[in-house]
């Protein structure tokens, strides 16, 4: 998988050279971490029937809170919020902590929760794994999370920290103005969390429409686990926990 390759010797090895063209054509070695991917997605695709459900919440608390902890030198980015929230979230709903057991049709509800955080890096997308984060605090989630993409991006994490997730957070609009998207699931895990741009968006308060600063949320799901109805209670409080964050 995408861990095993993000361990493997071939993986630390830079971009594969192209093999020689023909007729304008470009053929690209595929190895290393590229090549997990692949086959880590067609495993998700071909083997977990999985449905996406949409939800934007208003992020205006989460900015405020964030401005807060700036202005007293704790400086910190959205995605420390989003895990606390999938977090509390899948507590509420542990079978969004779970795994489908193929070989003997039964399902594995996981403890404790460990967040994968789905990271771009030059050798292409890594998955660190944030162990215990129903165990921590907002501060050391943004402290843990914050050295994990910061190794995963310098190719230094050990192989066990790149492995046992059960639940992955990405947050698709950290890097430019993407809304949202369809995330795929990284197999075995359940579900998989995507996060857009935090950005001005018209809702409606008090019967008055006004701008808020707003993001998507999207999740994908794994229907042989969870139905429709319980994702979207899953959803639904997942964008309560966020819209109700305090400083």
């Amino acid at each position: 998988d995408v861990d095993a390759a993000a361990a493997s010797p071939t993986a630390a090895s830079s971009t594969p050279a192209a093999a020689p063209s023909t007729d304008g054509e470009r053929r690209i070695s595929v190895v290393g971490i590229r090549k997990a991917i692949a086959r880590q997605m067609v495993r998700s695709v071909s083997t977990i029937p999985q449905f996406t459900e949409f939800a934007v919440f208003d992020a205006t608390n989460l900015m405020a809170a964030r401005e807060q902890r700036k202005a007293s030198g704790q400086p910190m980015t959205p995605l420390p919020y989003f895990i606390a929230g999938v977090v509390k979230a899948v507590q509420a709903y542990p079978l969004m902590n779970s795994s489908w057991d193929e070989s003997r049709d039964e399902i594995i509800v996981k403890q404790p929760i460990n967040v994968g955080i789905a990271v771009n890096t030059s050798q292409g997308l890594l998955v660190p794994v944030l162990r215990g984060a129903d165990k921590l605090e907002l501060a050391a989630i943004a402290e843990q999370s914050a050295q994990l993409i910061e190794g995963a991006r310098a190719g230094t994490l050990p192989p066990g920290q790149m492995s046992g997730g059960t639940i992955t957070v990405t947050n698709v609009g950290a890097s430019g103005p993407v809304e949202t998207g369809t995330p795929i699931i990284n197999p075995p895990e359940c579900c998989v969390v995507a996060f857009g741009a935090i950005k001005p968006r018209p809702m409606v308060v008090d019967s008055q429409v006004v701008a808020r600063s707003g993001a998507w949320i999207s999740i994908s799901v794994d229907h042989r686990i969870v139905d429709g109805a319980l994702a979207t209670e899953f959803l639904t409080a997942l964008v309560s926990e966020l819209e109700s964050i305090r400083a």
